[in-house]
């Protein structure tokens, strides 16, 4: 994955540079700012990769058996048939 985000940001670095020259007055503006992002999302990734799902799965079954129904009742009663298929909108 860390060879998918510098790829990344060269691509983007080559694509925006003369654009962030002539607009922001600084070159690596757009690169710059997407590593910041990237940083921030890296983070949040092993921040996520840590986290213990447990207390997340446990209550789970429960709202699939309940979404399951109230998903397929609202399409059937607010839902609109187009060509035979029916969505809820």
């Amino acid at each position: 994955m860390a060879l998918w985000s510098v790829s990344g940001l060269l691509v983007l670095a080559s694509a925006s540079w003369w654009v962030a020259v002539r607009e922001m007055g600084d070159g690596a503006f757009y690169l710059k700012r997407q590593l910041i992002w990237m940083v921030a999302s890296w983070g949040l990734l092993v921040l996520g990769v840590r986290a213990s799902l447990r207390p997340l799965a446990a209550p789970g079954a429960p709202r699939v058996a309940g979404g399951l129904p109230a998903g397929g009742s609202r399409t059937l009663i607010v839902g609109t048939t187009v060509n035979s298929a029916s969505r809820a909108g």
